[in-house]
């Protein structure tokens, strides 16, 4: 655990896959969960965030030219009005990300 939250564990997901697998079987990872303060310092550290809250590991948040970007699973970026749930949510999670591969 750190300042931020407790840590909690996610069901590590292919990202790509030819078609949705049923198995249940796949490991998990341990992630340090934060509020929006610490994710919004981690964005400035050049980390992508996303909420554990957010089911599809497409949709993450990330710092492109100043301005705060939304990626969704159909792998366009676009701005991100950033919701009041959002705001208040204890179950961000921080990761590193190659900006390069951006699309939008």
């Amino acid at each position: 655990m750190n300042e931020y939250g407790s840590v909690n564990q996610l069901p590590k997901r292919p990202h790509f896959s030819p078609s949705p697998s049923t198995s249940t079987a796949w490991p998990t990872l341990s992630y340090q969960t934060m509020d929006f303060s610490g994710a919004l310092k981690e964005l400035l550290v050049g980390n992508a965030i996303r909420r554990l809250d957010w089911k599809d590991e497409g949709y993450f948040g990330f710092l492109l030219n100043d301005l705060l970007k939304l990626h969704k699973p159909d792998g366009v970026t676009y701005d991100w009005i950033v919701s009041r749930g959002d705001i208040e949510g204890q179950d961000w999670i921080a990761f590193p990300w190659d900006i390069s591969v951006a699309k939008g």
